[in-house]
């Protein structure tokens, strides 16, 4: 049985931006830790609303999924952190763009 390459390149998409949400967090300071869970988890649900819905909104997911990766800028957090949890975070909405143009024409 073959899998269809737009489903892989959609669950690597929102598996990458979860990661990048996921260790910023672990990483980041823990006393606004509640709030960034809260940007992290509407991230993830705009990165796979953005899959499924038309019209595809990308950008309120990459927002929302900012704010937990920047908070590394605090004190105390391994900043050298930053630029590769964004670059990570950037390339789960590339996959994510590119699943967009993968996909076939629509039935209306």
């Amino acid at each position: 049985m073959r899998g269809d390459p737009r489903t892989l390149i959609r669950m690597l998409s929102v598996c990458a931006i979860s990661a990048a949400i996921v260790v910023a967090l672990q990483l980041g300071p823990r006393d606004i830790r509640v709030w960034l869970s809260v940007c992290g988890l509407v991230s993830v649900a705009m990165s796979v609303s953005s899959l499924v819905a038309d019209p595809r909104e990308l950008l309120v997911a990459l927002a929302f999924g900012l704010p937990p990766v920047m908070a590394l800028a605090a004190e105390g957090s391994p900043t050298w952190m930053i630029a590769p949890l964004a670059t990570v975070l950037f390339v789960g909405a590339e996959l994510n763009a590119l699943s967009w143009e993968m996909s076939g024409p629509q039935t209306t």
